[in-house]
């Protein structure tokens, strides 16, 4: 990386307000652990019963997009989606803690199954807490008017 491009990277945060500084933050260390939960979830899967690799796949380029987007527009409408759009993991990790818990009933629970239900239900816990986290920031910023409404034309003359 080349000095020049540092100093662009540096000379955008510093623009930022504080409350996108703490929900980029937010977001970046969402995606790392989501992200590398989501790896050692895929490692742990079931061999040939299960296989949840795609879905992960799908959801952290959504994940990554999703927030580039939602930064480099700065609109709340763009929030919203991304925002949104997180609700499908924990739709995944619910669906994936009920699968173990019908395979466990019907089969003798292995360590290895328990020890996957435990990490799933720990992720799904993980990602409410981050949603709510999002929700509220995402409050914040629309109640201090940091970021706009694109198609609103009543804010686009307070001239915030």
């Amino acid at each position: 990386m080349e000095h020049t491009e540092f100093t662009n990277i540096k000379k955008w945060y510093s623009q930022l307000h504080s409350l996108e500084k703490n929900l980029f933050f937010l977001i970046t260390s969402y995606a790392i652990i989501i992200i590398s939960s989501s790896i050692g979830l895929i490692f742990l899967q079931f061999n040939s019963i299960m296989n949840i690799s795609w879905l992960f796949y799908l959801y952290v380029l959504t994940l990554l997009t999703g927030g580039f987007i939602s930064f480099t527009s700065r609109s709340l409408t763009s929030y919203t989606v991304f925002t949104m759009s997180n609700s499908i993991l924990i739709l995944i990790y619910f669906v994936l803690i009920q699968f173990v818990n019908d395979v466990c009933e019907s089969l003798v629970c292995i360590q290895h199954i328990r020890f996957i239900k435990q990490f799933a239900f720990a992720l799904f816990i993980l990602t409410i807490l981050f949603e709510l986290n999002f929700i509220f920031f995402g409050y914040l910023i629309w109640a201090k008017r940091v970021w706009k409404y694109v198609d609103n034309y009543e804010y686009k003359k307070l001239n915030v």
